[in-house]
């Protein structure tokens, strides 16, 4: 049973509100080149469901944009967020 299935087995969610940056198992998220993407255990994620969504416990999705630090190539909806102290990311907009 993961962390996540017990906390809701006790009645316990998460608070995850919009603009948040969350991690995410990989395998969970759904991107547009799922065949030819670098696969990884986790991915860090910007929310972007709004609030109504994000408090709702029996809401099965929660929109996100995953971030990438291949920014290249970069299509037209995808930002190029600011390095930090390592590295530039991007903003995969699918």
């Amino acid at each position: 049973m993961s962390l996540k299935d017990a906390f809701a087995n006790a009645g316990i969610y998460p608070t995850i509100k919009p603009g948040e940056v969350w991690k995410a198992s990989d395998s969970s998220i759904s991107l547009i080149d799922k065949l030819t993407r670098h696969w990884h255990e986790d991915r860090y994620c910007v929310i972007l469901s709004n609030e109504e969504m994000c408090s709702d416990p029996e809401w099965p999705l929660v929109l996100i944009a995953p971030l990438t630090h291949q920014l290249h190539p970069k299509p037209k909806p995808d930002l190029i967020i600011d390095h930090t102290d390592k590295m530039d990311s991007k903003l995969r907009v699918d």
